[in-house]
Order: structure tokens, then sequence, then C-alpha cells
């Protein structure tokens, strides 16, 4: 394996230097991530959610601005559309995934039980699931960011500034609901970029 993943490396570090590129997509085991981000450098990269797995500090600390897509069952479990849903006892994040898809699909199947609805949408705990003209269903999870060896929300794309400010909105009445929670207030802070520190 080590061998294989020598050979990727200097491939990737190649065609990095001979093709601009707008993104990488680095499809291997979540711990060989760590020793092929580095020849990456700035170019947004993204992979699969086994790098949220077992993944040492260590390592984590050279995967900075690396993304990738959780369910947000691990991601945030706090989430509004998750209270009241049992908890499994899994150690696992691989066997806790699986018993997020249970949910999901348990909760699928009671809806179907008269025949498939026209339209049908559901925040779950493995994304934002939409029943499509096509009689498919479409997920979408929740993008995350590895920041500091931290595992973080990665910031969503705003199209324009009423988006952001919308963005912004929510996410700061998501940290005061949260500091309420524990007797806690949260304020904002800062300085005008011009001023003299």
């Amino acid at each position: 394996s080590r061998h294989v993943i020598s050979n990727l490396a200097s491939r990737l570090r190649k065609d990095l230097a001979r093709t601009p590129i707008d993104a990488v997509l680095l499809a291997v085991d979540g711990a060989d991530v760590a020793l092929l981000k580095p020849f990456v450098g700035t170019v947004p990269s993204y992979t699969s959610s086994q790098v949220n797995d077992r993944m040492q500090l260590e390592s984590q600390r050279d995967l900075d601005d690396l993304q990738f897509v959780e369910l947000p069952w691990l991601a945030d479990p706090t989430q509004a559309a998750l209270g009241g849903l049992p908890r499994g006892n899994y150690t696992n994040a691989s066997l806790q995934r699986l018993y997020a898809l249970g949910i999901d699909a348990f909760r699928i199947a009671r809806a179907l039980v008269d025949g498939p609805p026209a339209a049908m949408e559901l925040d779950g705990a493995t994304g934002h699931l939409t029943l499509e003209s096509s009689r498919t269903f479409a997920r979408e999870g929740q993008l995350m960011r590895l920041r500091g060896g931290q595992v973080e929300a990665a910031p969503p794309i705003c199209q324009d500034f009423d988006a952001a400010r919308t963005t912004l909105r929510q996410r700061r009445a998501g940290l005061a609901s949260a500091g309420r929670e524990h007797g806690l207030s949260v304020i904002a802070s800062g300085t005008h970029p011009t001023a003299d520190s």
C-alpha cells in the first residue's frame, strides 16, 4: 500500500506542476489522505468521510482545508431534525453511518406505505433527502473541513450579499441558542480593518 501511495504522490506532484488544476479529489483510504495532501498545496481538495474515522490528531494537522461530506448524524447530532431519534451506542463511525441510513430508510418506508407521494422532502440523519421526479431520492450531506486538526462545518458558498447575510444570521442564532443551553451569552466583537492595533 505504501508503495502505491508513493507512486500516486509522485504522479500527483508531476500532474500539478504540469497542468493547472481547479480541485483535487483524493479517492484513497482515509489514512492515506495524510500522505497525499501535502503534495496538493493550496488547490481545493476533497475526500471521502473516511478521513473523519480514527484519524490521529497529528495527521489531521496536515489536512487543513481538506473538505468532505459527512452525515448530519455525525457532523451535528444536535440538529433539531435529529432530536428525539434514538442514538445507537456504536463507537465505530462506519456503524453510526449505517445506523443513520437505517433510520432514514425506515422513515421513508413509512411515508411510502400508501404509495409514493407526489413530492417529499426530509431532513434526515443522512442529510436532506428529496424525492425527485425520476422517483429517486437525492441526498445532500453536510460539507465539513479540517482546520487546525479539528473538524468544522465548511462555510457555504454564497452567491450574493443577501445569502451571506442570511447564513451569518442563522449561524449567530445557532450559537446564541447553544450558549443559552449552557447559561452563556454570545456577543460579537471586532475592529475596523484599518484600525491601528
